[in-house]
């Protein structure tokens, strides 16, 4: 699960910042393909870990199940505004300046929440892991390492 971490909190805002508001429907798209990965292989695998862990014989991945799992609220908000877009629906400004409003309240809101079920976790009786610690390491050191090295081999350069 590495590869399928939360990117939009945080990915959005960044990319608003360095690359301006133009750019930020790419980073949307990519947060498509990524929630489909995730809600599809991401809960699947989990789910068949789970069963299998207790005994149990494991769903198909083609089920209604896995379905109704992809069909999850944030991802259906993100094809209704696909849809909006693409069917060019003018929204009145005072409902836009409103979802501003909101989605700017979003990363911060998220990195509070976390911070504080981070200094509520007791990490004596938590019992981080290995695994925890190479998640951990991967998500904050190899990521990006390996975006840096991709530009960098691109010729793209910091403005």
């Amino acid at each position: 699960m590495i590869a399928c971490s939360n990117t939009i909190f945080i990915g959005v805002p960044v990319t608003q910042a360095i690359l301006g508001e133009r750019f930020t429907s790419y980073a949307l798209l990519y947060d498509v393909g990524h929630v489909l990965v995730f809600w599809t292989l991401g809960v699947y695998f989990m789910q068949k870990d789970g069963e299998v862990n207790s005994g149990r014989e494991a769903s198909a991945f083609f089920s209604w199940d896995t379905l109704k799992k992809l069909l999850s609220p944030g991802f259906i908000g993100l094809i209704a505004a696909i849809l909006l877009l693409a069917f060019n629906v003018k929204v009145f400004p005072f409902a836009l300046k409103t979802f501003k409003y909101l989605g700017s309240l979003c990363t911060p809101m998220a990195l509070i929440y976390i911070g504080h079920v981070i200094q509520k976790t007791d990490l004596k009786t938590s019992g981080v892991t290995k695994t925890a610690f190479v998640v951990t390491v991967c998500c904050s050191r190899r990521k990006p390492a390996l975006a840096f090295l991709f530009c960098y081999l691109s010729g793209r350069r910091a403005r």
